[in-house]
């Protein structure tokens, strides 16, 4: 009598990498924001750019990381997504101007909007 083994759908890593990467990205917001304000003393208008180029860098190329889903292996994209993202935390702590962690800021969320594509 054989037993049958539980397998997880293929779809489960790509749900717990995005779930991670995405748990991870907030971390890394808030941590950007709290630096830019207490640690490089930024202004209001510069904690502004800060959010904004956050939030451009995903709005302009999710529609493009979709279209470009259909054509690539998901998993290779996965892993850009994950490796840009990690890229970006690592260098992050290490920036002295606000100029600098919004454009990381900006490639992070580039990077981001490689990953749901993915799993989709």
């Amino acid at each position: 009598m054989s037993i049958a083994r539980f397998q997880l759908p293929n779809r489960f890593f790509f749900y717990a990498v995005s779930f991670a990467v995405d748990f991870l990205n907030f971390v890394a917001i808030i941590a950007e924001a709290y630096m830019a304000a207490y640690v490089l003393r930024a202004g209001e208008f510069q904690m502004g750019l800060l959010g904004a180029a956050n939030a451009l860098g995903y709005a302009l190329f999710a529609t493009f990381t979709g279209m470009l889903a259909d054509r690539v292996s998901r998993r290779s994209l996965c892993v850009i997504a994950v490796s840009g993202i990690c890229a970006a935390n690592l260098v992050e702590p290490h920036l002295a101007t606000v100029t600098a962690l919004c454009i990381t800021g900006f490639l992070r969320m580039v990077a981001t909007a490689f990953m749901w594509p993915s799993i989709m």
